[in-house]
């Protein structure tokens, strides 16, 4: 078993990258992630989100997730099981520990997480989205968002002049990078790399976004591959700046410098 770690951090006001992208295994250009399975699950840890209730956070998490299964050009389905005890996730899982093949959105109270070692985990960043594949496939076996509850204050709300960090657009960001996506060089994405406090805008996917998700997830046809990807093996088979408010001030509409990261973690 090998691991490493690509870490994508990106500061709010950053140059753009190109155009949509995928993400990639590390130092193998072209060799692209996705899932090859287009039904996913994932759970989401009972104990929510303090700022808010948890029934709204469920319901914000779900928007988030639906907003990637609704085009009709792909033929992803996502499984909401339910409210889970579990805390661990690939951010905090040990060197010597494998994936548990469960998609898991967790806030933590304490950042980083406790069991992170990982210096390039800080406070300016509100979620990261930890995705483990297949070296020699891409494929994509376990995906979990971790999310900063000591740092930034959470919200629902429609309102953008109430909002702070507002939960379904940093989510629906997120889960772009749990589906194989990278930053987007279009500004009016949901994978655009930066955000601003209130903003409720990457709750909706763009045009952009629909083009990259259908092109990895095409309805009823396989997921292109790039060059040298390996045969999907049957053990596999079925299955960001962010600028929000800090908990300080959850209603504070001064822009700040934070960051949201995506890591990938190598599994063979």
């Amino acid at each position: 078993m090998i691991r490493t770690l690509l870490l994508a951090a990106l500061l709010l006001g950053a140059r753009p990258s190109l155009a949509y992208q995928r993400a990639e295994v590390d130092s193998v250009p072209g060799r692209y992630l996705y899932w090859a399975s287009r039904t996913i699950s994932y759970a989401i840890n009972r104990n929510g989100c303090k700022d808010v209730l948890i029934n709204e956070a469920v319901g914000a998490v779900q928007r988030s997730f639906y907003s990637w299964a609704s085009p009709s050009c792909n033929d992803l389905y996502f499984i909401y099981d339910g409210l889970v005890a579990d805390e661990k996730s690939n951010l905090t899982l040990g060197q010597d520990e494998g994936p548990d093949r469960k998609n898991l959105v967790v806030w933590h109270a304490t950042w980083p997480p406790v069991g992170v070692t990982d210096g390039s985990v800080t406070r300016d960043m509100p979620a990261v989205t930890t995705v483990i594949y297949n070296t020699d496939t891409g494929v994509i076996v376990d995906a979990d968002i971790d999310l900063n509850a000591k740092d930034y204050f959470w919200t629902t709300t429609d309102d953008e002049t109430k909002a702070a960090t507002d939960i379904q657009n940093i989510v629906t960001h997120e889960i772009g990078h749990l589906l194989g996506l990278a930053h987007s060089k279009e500004k009016s994405s949901t994978m655009y790399e930066t955000t601003r406090q209130g903003e409720l805008d990457k709750r909706t996917l763009h045009a952009d976004d629909e083009l990259g998700v259908c092109t990895i997830y095409p309805y009823g046809q396989q997921s292109p591959k790039g060059a040298g990807q390996g045969k999907v093996p049957q053990d596999v088979q079925g299955g960001c700046s962010a600028g929000a408010a800090r908990r300080s001030s959850p209603l504070a509409l001064v822009p700040l410098l934070l960051l949201l990261a995506l890591r990938l973690r190598r599994w063979i």
